[in-house]
């Protein structure tokens, strides 16, 4: 009994942590469990990360000849590769979820969801809309402007703080000791408000 309680315990502290009970008697459950495949999906980010430098730096739009960009058709070819590794990964994580409406209170979860659909809209669903759209003649000034949602890619970045908890305790610090810097913030004009009237009606001279 006692066993059978440290279990409970156990499978309800992963609920709370990780939004839900994932199972782990699947197959999807066990792969998305195994160290083999968080490994991979962190060096994944990090190649991703790495590639984000690269093609903002050798790949930017004013280096363009022709129509055509420096790391092309390479670049299209590894964007197609991310964004179907990460897609591929949050459909296993949805899967693994034993009640699929779990998936909500998992932040991380619809953290990475978002970002993932952002991305799929950018690789895939974009290009294939203007490509129609300049076949039928039409005018693709809007596709111009959606191309800013590439600065989103910098999130993906964000995702690294899921493997690595120092750096999420980092920040929750940060954000912990902000209503104490404007506190300070506060103080000090106050405190330089005072004095500055105060030499003003003391040692002050009026205009010419």
């Amino acid at each position: 009994r006692a066993a059978r309680l440290r279990a409970f315990v156990s499978d309800m502290r992963r609920s709370v942590v990780w939004g839900g009970q994932r199972n782990s008697d699947t197959c999807m459950g066990r792969l998305e469990e195994h160290p083999l495949f968080q490994n991979t999906t962190l060096g994944i980010i990090v190649v991703n990360a790495v590639w984000i430098a690269v093609d903002t730096q050798w790949n930017h739009k004013s280096l363009a000849v022709d129509g055509r960009l420096p790391l092309e058709p390479y670049s299209i070819v590894l964007e197609n590769i991310f964004c179907f590794y990460f897609f591929i990964e949050v459909v296993v994580r949805f899967v693994a979820f034993r009640r699929k409406i779990n998936c909500f209170r998992d932040a991380w979860f619809v953290f990475d969801s978002t970002l993932v659909m952002l991305m799929v809209l950018e690789t895939w669903i974009m290009p294939l809309a203007e490509l129609l759209t300049t076949m039928d003649g039409a005018n693709t000034g809007m596709f111009s402007s959606m191309r800013l949602l590439r600065l989103l890619r910098l999130t993906r970045m964000a995702r690294l703080m899921r493997f690595f908890p120092e750096l999420m305790t980092l920040v929750k610090g940060m954000i912990s000791a902000t209503q104490a810097v404007g506190f300070i913030l506060l103080f000090l004009i106050i405190v330089t408000y005072v004095f500055a009237i105060l030499f003003t009606v003391q040692l002050g001279s009026p205009p010419d």
